[in-house]
């Protein structure tokens, strides 16, 4: 039997978590894996993955990198950058864009229901907003310092590493 054999970044308390899930001394970890992705299938209902929030088609056109929970994508501008990760947290937790709608920079949110609300009074600057999900906006006139910033704030919030969970190449 020809069995290919691959390498998989994982942290050492997923790991552990692993092996612990149902422990069964006669069981390896690959098919601990498998039974516990078929057991995952049969018990919940399909959820959005990270992969399906993503355009990976024109990657060769990317000026940016992220890599996020393990998966890396190739975008064009940092508009994209901001927009995409949000999104993509916003698919992994459907809390997220409401509880990240409180937090905000020093002047303005960082993401709100209508476009208005993240340039309060400056309506001439609307123009600078994008939909992350459908009813939900974030400005995109940023520096890359400034989508750092903002990153950062939605990875704690998601409880993720900015920087080791997600890495954005600038």
């Amino acid at each position: 039997m020809n069995i290919e054999t691959i390498l998989v970044p994982i942290r050492q308390e997923t790991l552990a978590a692993l092996l612990a899930n149902g422990a069964s001394s006669h069981e390896s970890v690959d098919e601990k894996i498998i039974r516990l992705i078929s057991e995952s299938q049969a018990n919940t209902h399909e959820e959005p993955t990270i992969q399906d929030s993503w355009s990976q088609e024109n990657s060769h056109l990317s000026k940016y990198r992220i890599d996020l929970l393990g998966e890396s994508y190739g975008v064009s501008s940092l508009k994209e950058v901001l927009v995409s990760v949000l999104g993509i947290l916003a698919d992994l937790n459907p809390n997220f864009l409401q509880q990240f709608s409180l937090r905000g920079g020093r002047t303005r949110p960082f993401v709100a229901n209508y476009p208005e609300a993240i340039h309060p009074g400056k309506h001439n600057l609307v123009r600078y907003t994008a939909e992350v999900r459908h009813g939900w906006w974030v400005g995109t006139n940023y520096s890359k310092v400034d989508v750092a910033r903002i990153l950062r704030a939605a990875c704690d919030l998601s409880g993720i590493t900015f920087g080791t969970d997600l890495k954005v190449t600038f």
